[in-house]
Protein backbone atom coordinates (compact mmCIF):
# COMPACT_ATOMS: atom_id res chain seq x y z
CA UNK A 1 0.00 0.00 0.00
CA UNK A 2 1.25 3.20 -1.00
CA UNK A 3 0.95 6.58 1.43
CA UNK A 4 -1.69 7.96 -0.58
CA UNK A 5 -3.58 5.38 -0.20
CA UNK A 6 -2.74 4.73 3.90
CA UNK A 7 -3.77 8.68 4.03
CA UNK A 8 -7.17 8.21 2.34
CA UNK A 9 -8.11 4.69 4.33
CA UNK A 10 -6.93 7.03 7.41
CA UNK A 11 -9.08 9.69 6.41
CA UNK A 12 -11.78 8.07 5.91
CA UNK A 13 -11.69 5.80 9.34
CA UNK A 14 -11.55 8.80 10.83
CA UNK A 15 -14.79 10.48 9.04
CA UNK A 16 -16.86 7.60 10.29
CA UNK A 17 -15.40 7.59 14.17
CA UNK A 18 -16.39 11.38 13.36
CA UNK A 19 -19.96 10.61 12.18
CA UNK A 20 -20.34 7.52 14.42
CA UNK A 21 -20.39 4.89 11.71
CA UNK A 22 -17.91 2.78 13.42
CA UNK A 23 -19.33 -0.42 16.08
CA UNK A 24 -15.65 -0.37 17.64
CA UNK A 25 -16.76 2.86 19.52
CA UNK A 26 -20.20 2.07 20.54
CA UNK A 27 -19.07 -1.45 21.82
CA UNK A 28 -16.20 -0.17 24.10
CA UNK A 29 -18.76 2.09 25.53
CA UNK A 30 -20.90 -0.83 25.95
CA UNK A 31 -18.68 -2.90 27.25
CA UNK A 32 -17.34 -0.18 29.60
CA UNK A 33 -20.85 0.68 30.82
CA UNK A 34 -21.49 -2.90 31.14
CA UNK A 35 -17.91 -2.84 33.47
CA UNK A 36 -18.94 -0.14 35.25
CA UNK A 37 -22.70 -1.65 36.00
CA UNK A 38 -21.08 -4.89 36.93
CA UNK A 39 -18.48 -3.11 39.81
CA UNK A 40 -21.12 -1.39 40.82
CA UNK A 41 -23.40 -4.22 41.71
CA UNK A 42 -20.71 -6.38 43.00
CA UNK A 43 -19.54 -3.04 45.40
CA UNK A 44 -23.19 -2.96 46.34
CA UNK A 45 -23.35 -6.65 47.27
CA UNK A 46 -19.74 -6.37 49.53
CA UNK A 47 -21.30 -3.54 51.50
CA UNK A 48 -24.57 -5.46 52.12
CA UNK A 49 -22.41 -8.38 52.93
CA UNK A 50 -20.27 -6.14 55.35
CA UNK A 51 -23.24 -4.37 57.28
CA UNK A 52 -24.64 -7.52 57.72
CA UNK A 53 -21.39 -9.26 59.44
CA UNK A 54 -21.65 -5.81 61.10
CA UNK A 55 -24.94 -6.49 62.71
CA UNK A 56 -24.42 -9.96 63.62
CA UNK A 57 -21.30 -8.41 64.90
CA UNK A 58 -22.72 -5.90 67.08
CA UNK A 59 -25.82 -8.45 68.23
CA UNK A 60 -23.33 -10.42 69.37
CA UNK A 61 -20.91 -8.62 71.16
CA UNK A 62 -24.16 -7.17 73.04
CA UNK A 63 -25.51 -10.41 74.07
CA UNK A 64 -21.90 -11.07 75.13
CA UNK A 65 -22.18 -7.65 77.70
CA UNK A 66 -25.14 -8.78 78.87
CA UNK A 67 -24.68 -11.90 79.80
CA UNK A 68 -21.43 -11.16 81.47
CA UNK A 69 -23.04 -8.20 83.44
CA UNK A 70 -25.58 -11.31 84.81
CA UNK A 71 -22.52 -13.06 85.98
CA UNK A 72 -21.28 -10.11 87.49
CA UNK A 73 -24.32 -9.60 89.52
CA UNK A 74 -24.84 -12.83 90.28
CA UNK A 75 -20.93 -13.84 91.07
CA UNK A 76 -18.95 -10.55 91.90
CA UNK A 77 -20.95 -7.92 92.80
CA UNK A 78 -21.78 -6.48 96.34
CA UNK A 79 -25.32 -5.47 96.79
CA UNK A 80 -24.56 -2.21 97.49
CA UNK A 81 -22.90 -2.06 94.03
CA UNK A 82 -25.58 -3.40 92.47
CA UNK A 83 -28.30 -0.77 94.10
CA UNK A 84 -26.28 2.20 93.25
CA UNK A 85 -26.46 0.99 89.33
CA UNK A 86 -30.33 0.16 89.73
CA UNK A 87 -30.19 3.92 91.61
CA UNK A 88 -28.09 5.46 88.33
CA UNK A 89 -30.57 3.80 86.06
CA UNK A 90 -33.92 4.14 87.94
CA UNK A 91 -36.98 5.97 87.14
CA UNK A 92 -36.26 8.66 90.02
CA UNK A 93 -32.81 9.33 88.15
CA UNK A 94 -31.82 11.11 85.82
CA UNK A 95 -32.10 8.35 82.49
CA UNK A 96 -28.41 6.98 82.55
CA UNK A 97 -28.80 5.49 79.13
CA UNK A 98 -29.68 9.00 77.50
CA UNK A 99 -26.27 9.97 79.32
CA UNK A 100 -24.40 7.33 77.65
CA UNK A 101 -21.64 8.96 75.79
CA UNK A 102 -21.56 6.30 72.60
CA UNK A 103 -18.04 7.34 72.59
CA UNK A 104 -15.31 4.70 72.59
CA UNK A 105 -15.36 3.18 76.54
CA UNK A 106 -16.05 6.44 78.32
CA UNK A 107 -18.88 4.57 79.81
CA UNK A 108 -16.90 2.18 81.02
CA UNK A 109 -15.56 4.60 83.58
CA UNK A 110 -18.69 6.23 84.28
CA UNK A 111 -19.79 2.75 84.93
CA UNK A 112 -16.95 1.92 88.12
CA UNK A 113 -18.28 5.92 88.89
CA UNK A 114 -21.54 4.37 89.78
CA UNK A 115 -20.66 1.26 91.39
CA UNK A 116 -17.54 1.91 93.66
CA UNK A 117 -17.87 5.14 95.69
CA UNK A 118 -14.04 4.58 96.57
CA UNK A 119 -13.29 5.30 92.49
CA UNK A 120 -11.12 8.09 91.81
CA UNK A 121 -11.07 7.71 88.30
CA UNK A 122 -7.67 5.80 87.75
CA UNK A 123 -7.79 4.26 84.26
CA UNK A 124 -5.16 1.19 85.72
CA UNK A 125 -8.14 0.25 88.34
CA UNK A 126 -10.62 0.65 85.20
CA UNK A 127 -9.06 -1.98 83.47
CA UNK A 128 -8.23 -4.34 85.83
CA UNK A 129 -11.86 -4.30 87.14
CA UNK A 130 -13.05 -5.22 83.30
CA UNK A 131 -10.46 -7.42 82.51
CA UNK A 132 -11.76 -9.03 85.81
CA UNK A 133 -15.10 -9.34 84.36
CA UNK A 134 -14.56 -10.04 80.74
CA UNK A 135 -11.09 -11.52 80.87
CA UNK A 136 -9.92 -8.97 78.19
CA UNK A 137 -7.78 -5.70 79.66
CA UNK A 138 -9.23 -3.57 76.99
CA UNK A 139 -11.87 -1.30 78.46
CA UNK A 140 -15.70 -2.01 76.55
CA UNK A 141 -17.54 0.21 74.12
CA UNK A 142 -20.87 1.80 75.29
CA UNK A 143 -22.95 -0.96 73.91
CA UNK A 144 -21.42 -3.34 75.54
CA UNK A 145 -21.52 -1.63 78.55
CA UNK A 146 -25.22 -1.18 78.06
CA UNK A 147 -25.69 -4.88 77.78
CA UNK A 148 -23.83 -5.51 80.68
CA UNK A 149 -25.78 -3.14 82.71
CA UNK A 150 -29.28 -4.56 81.50
CA UNK A 151 -27.90 -7.97 82.44
CA UNK A 152 -26.93 -6.53 85.83
CA UNK A 153 -30.38 -5.24 86.48
CA UNK A 154 -31.96 -8.20 85.24
CA UNK A 155 -30.70 -10.51 88.11
CA UNK A 156 -31.34 -7.18 90.59
CA UNK A 157 -34.85 -7.86 89.45
CA UNK A 158 -35.04 -11.34 89.16
CA UNK A 159 -33.72 -11.17 92.94
CA UNK A 160 -36.25 -8.96 94.16
CA UNK A 161 -38.95 -10.81 92.57
CA UNK A 162 -37.99 -13.82 94.63
CA UNK A 163 -37.29 -12.05 97.75
CA UNK A 164 -40.68 -10.19 97.48
CA UNK A 165 -42.36 -14.10 96.88
CA UNK A 166 -40.59 -15.96 99.81
CA UNK A 167 -42.09 -13.05 102.13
Amino acid sequence: MNSNSKATSRQSKNSRIQAGQTSLVPAAAKATESNVQQRATRFDSIVERLQRSQVEHDDLFEFLGYCKGRRWAESMATMPEVGRLKQAVGPWSIDWYACMTDSGNADAVQFLFIIRLDFDGDYTAVSEFWETVTGDREMPESAYVQAFVQGALEIWEEFADQDQTDN
